[in-house]
């Protein structure tokens, strides 16, 4: 089953606002494989295509099966992101 597209919209456009604070720290790293990461913090900013989002969505009702699908479907994306980064991390170790 296909995750349900708000769900997609949720984790892409909140990752992109997340991505606003690690853009400050990545400017001011001096470790020359943070610093490699420029072409993902350059990504356009998604600020404007969240609000839409949450204009979107704020009508949307909160208690039905589409409501139920697409938490569903957001969270199992956090958990396929959870485990690949301990993957990640049980293969190259962690970062600090």
């Amino acid at each position: 089953m296909r995750p349900h597209p708000v769900a997609i919209d949720y984790i892409v456009l909140g990752s992109r606002l997340g991505t606003k604070v690690l853009k400050r720290r990545w400017l001011a790293a001096t470790d020359a494989q943070v610093r490699g990461a420029g072409t993902y913090f350059a990504a356009p900013d998604a600020a404007t295509q969240w609000r839409a989002f949450c204009e979107r969505t704020a009508g949307m009702a909160a208690h039905d099966p589409d409501a139920d699908q697409i938490v569903n479907d957001a969270n199992a994306i956090f958990r396929h992101y959870q485990a690949c980064a301990r993957h990640v991390n049980s293969t190259w170790g962690a970062y600090a």
